[in-house]
C-alpha cells in the first residue's frame, strides 16, 4: 500500500493516482505525511463559506438583497404550501384547515389573494432595485397584511407554513427597517 502525499488517503501499489484526489504523488510508507504539515481543504471552503456569510452582513446592499430573497422565497412557499405539499398533509390535517377564515370580518376571494401574490412577487423585484415606490407599497403590503390577519377570522397552518410565517414576518421587519432607517434609504430616494 502506498499513500497520497495531499490527502493521506491509501492507494493500492498499482494506483498510477489517487482516487480520492486524482493526485500522483505518492510518498514511501517510512516518510511521514506531507498533508500532515498542509491544510487540507476542507477548513478553506469552510472560511470562505465564513468569509462570504460577513461579507453580505457587512454590505448593508448585499445584506438587503438577501432578505428580500428570504423574504420573497418564505411567502413564496408559504403562499403555495397547500398546492406543492398537498399528498403529505394528513386528512386530519386538512379537517383542521376547513376552519381557516371562520368568523372572519374580511374574506377575500381566491382571485384577489392571486393578484395579491403576483403583485408582491412584483413589488419584491422593485426592492431588490430600490425602487421608492416599491418601498412604499411594500410597506402598505405589510400593514394589509396585519389587517386582514386581525379581520380574517380563525388562522389554522400546519407546522410548515407556521414556521414560514414567522420568518416572513421577521424578515419584513428587518426590511422595512433598513429602507427607511439605515443608509440604504438614500438609494432608494435618488
Amino acid at each position: 500500500m502506498k499513500t497520497c502525499a495531499y490527502c493521506g488517503k491509501e492507494n493500492d501499489d498499482a494506483a498510477l493516482a489517487c482516487p480520492g484526489c486524482g493526485r500522483d504523488i505518492f510518498q514511501n510508507p517510512t516518510e511521514p505525511p506531507a498533508f500532515a504539515s498542509q491544510p487540507s481543504e476542507a477548513p478553506e471552503r469552510e472560511q470562505s463559506l465564513a468569509e462570504f456569510v460577513r461579507e453580505v452582513a457587512t454590505d448593508p446592499t448585499r445584506l438587503f438583497r438577501a432578505l428580500v430573497l428570504l423574504s420573497t422565497g418564505t411567502f413564496v412557499v408559504w403562499f403555495l404550501e397547500l398546492y406543492l405539499f398537498k399528498r403529505w398533509i394528513a386528512p386530519g390535517t386538512w379537517d383542521a384547515l376547513a376552519w381557516r377564515g371562520h368568523g372572519a370580518r374580511l374574506l377575500l376571494p381566491s382571485g384577489i389573494l392571486w393578484l395579491w401574490f403576483l403583485l408582491w412577487l412584483a413589488v419584491a423585484v422593485g426592492l431588490w432595485n430600490f425602487n421608492k415606490s416599491a418601498r412604499t407599497v411594500y410597506a402598505l403590503f405589510t400593514g394589509f397584511e396585519i389587517l386582514t390577519s386581525l379581520l380574517g377570522g380563525v388562522a389554522v397552518q400546519t407546522p410548515l407554513g407556521n414556521g414560514l410565517s414567522y420568518i416572513s414576518i421577521l424578515s419584513a421587519g428587518a426590511l422595512l427597517l433598513m429602507a427607511y432607517t439605515t443608509p440604504l434609504k438614500a438609494k432608494f430616494d435618488s
